[in-house]
C-alpha cells in the first residue's frame, strides 16, 4: 500500500498536481529498526581508564575515567566520576573490554566558587551522574550490591569517628556487662533465680 501510494503521487506531481503521499506509521518497519542494531546499542569498546586530573586540566583534582568507543559510529567519548573505579575493579574492566554503560541516577553536590586569588567565594549546586558499568565479556559477577549501604572509608575524618563510635560501643558494652553481673549477683543473694527441687 505504501509503494502504491508514493507511486501514484509521483505521477500526479509529474502531471503538476502540488501533492505528496502520506503514510500511516508501518510498525512491522519500527520493530525491524528496533531489533536490527540491538547488537550495537549501548555497547562499547574500553580505549583507555585510569585516574587523572578532571577534563585533563592540571589545577582539577585526580577523578577515576572511562574513554570508551561506540561500536556504531567510533565515536570516542571520556565519562568521568568517582564511583568508577569501583566499578571497573569489579566488572575487571581492561583495554579492548566490550562493556555497557547505564547512567544510574543524578546526585546534587556543592561545589565552591573560586575568586581570582583562590579563596572561596560561595558554592553553587551542580549535578553529578553516577554510572554503571557492566563487562560483556564475563558473567557470574555479583551486580546487585547495594550501593546506598557500600561506604569505602578513605578519609581520617571517617576513619576516626568509626574509631571513636568502635571505643564508645565497647565502653557501654562494659557496662551493661557490670550491670548484668551485679543484677544476677543480687538474685543469688536472696535466693531469686533458683528453683530448689
Amino acid at each position: 500500500m505504501r509503494e502504491l501510494r508514493t507511486h501514484f503521487a509521483a505521477k500526479l506531481q509529474a502531471l503538476g498536481y502540488d501533492v505528496k503521499a502520506t503514510h500511516k506509521q508501518d510498525f512491522s518497519l519500527k520493530n525491524s529498526i528496533k531489533s536490527e542494531p540491538d547488537n550495537l546499542r549501548n555497547r562499547y569498546e574500553v580505549v583507555d581508564f585510569g585516574k587523572t586530573n578532571y577534563q585533563f586540566y592540571i589545577k582539577n583534582k585526580e577523578v577515576p575515567f572511562i574513554k570508551y568507543r561506540t561500536l556504531k559510529s567510533q565515536k570516542e567519548v571520556t565519562i568521568w566520576g568517582k564511583e568508577l573505579q569501583q566499578e571497573m575493579i569489579r566488572e575487571r574492566i581492561m583495554k579492548g573490554s566490550l562493556i555497557k554503560i547505564k547512567k544510574g541516577g543524578v546526585t546534587k553536590v556543592k561545589v565552591p566558587i573560586f575568586s581570582e586569588e583562590g579563596s572561596i567565594l560561595g558554592y553553587k549546586e551542580a549535578k553529578k551522574n553516577q554510572w554503571k558499568l557492566e563487562n560483556l565479556e564475563i558473567t557470574g559477577i555479583d551486580r546487585n550490591v547495594m550501593r546506598e549501604k557500600e561506604e569505602i572509608l578513605f578519609d581520617t575524618n571517617r576513619q576516626s569517628t568509626q574509631l571513636n563510635k568502635k571505643r564508645e560501643f565497647t565502653k557501654n558494652k562494659a557496662v551493661i556487662l557490670k550491670n548484668a553481673i551485679n543484677q544476677d549477683e543480687e538474685k543469688r543473694r536472696f535466693g531469686l533465680g533458683f528453683s530448689f527441687g
